[in-house]
């Protein structure tokens, strides 16, 4: 089994980017972990919107620069990843990009993956998967 993390700083963006592609990577032998904010208007649906599974962490990121809250953020983000040991971290919004790649790099994650909206990211995963599969 892949061990998939997504980190998005707005939690619509992975219903958006993603959709029906959870489910699919799911039935393809990946284990799914989403890390993004909370939002006081949705977080009690986006658990419920994802698909059944997926394991969803909350970390309090801003989409501003705010020194204090994100190295706060950092720390949390580090903390689930390490936990989590996942084989392939990928960031969708631009905060995610900054404080996910610091996370995974000082966690020495083996495969990092920033997401365009332009990419299909099932493309770039399959990718990822034999790359993966062939150093196991």
């Amino acid at each position: 089994m892949i061990r998939l993390c997504i980190i998005s700083t707005i939690p619509t963006t992975v219903k958006i980017f993603f959709g029906d592609q959870l489910r699919y990577l799911q039935e393809n032998d990946f284990d799914i972990t989403v890390i993004s904010s909370s939002n006081p208007s949705n977080s009690q649906s986006f658990g419920k919107d994802l698909s059944e599974g997926v394991k969803v962490e909350t970390v309090n990121m801003t989409r501003t620069i705010d020194p204090l809250s994100d190295i706060k953020a950092l720390f949390e983000i580090i903390k689930i990843i390490k936990k989590g040991n996942f084989d392939i971290v990928q960031y969708v919004t631009p905060k995610a990009v900054l404080l996910g790649s610091v996370a995974s790099w000082l966690c020495r994650t083996s495969a990092l993956c920033i997401v365009p909206a332009l990419v299909s990211a099932i493309q770039l995963l399959r990718l990822l998967r034999l790359e993966i599969q062939a150093k196991h």
